[in-house]
């Protein structure tokens, strides 16, 4: 869960967030992280059939009381520091922080191990 990082917002783990989003939206965060993580998988197939392949796509998501989750944007290059932010958020409050990391190196390497499988089909077609 972020905040307008750009603009020294915060970054919460989602399921910190459960007891407001029961409060306010009258949801717990396991289910609406679900019903966000749907959302986007539809969208970057809708993406895919349209316009090809992405290498990675970030998606800035509003959460709406009547609505629900609501895509605002797509992003080509997305941030990848909200990882580390979140990770940081944690390692103050002494609790593990590893998967947070571990998301954090796997965005890193996933699109060079994306190009090399590219550039390795492009050359067995050469």
């Amino acid at each position: 869960m972020t905040s307008n990082l750009n603009a020294g917002g915060s970054a919460l783990p989602f399921a910190e967030m459960d007891e407001f989003f029961s409060e306010a939206y009258d949801r717990n965060a396991q289910s609406l992280e679900d019903e966000i993580d749907a959302l986007c998988l539809h969208c970057a197939e809708v993406l895919k059939k349209e316009f090809g392949d992405f290498c990675e796509i970030g998606f800035d998501v509003l959460i709406t009381k009547d609505l629900g989750p609501i895509i605002i944007e797509g992003n080509a290059k997305p941030s990848r520091w909200v990882f580390v932010k979140i990770a940081d958020y944690l390692k103050e409050k002494g609790e593990d922080n590893s998967y947070y990391i571990d998301r954090r190196n796997e965005t890193v390497s996933v699109p060079m191990k994306y190009a090399k499988y590219i550039l390795k089909d492009l050359n067995d077609y050469a």
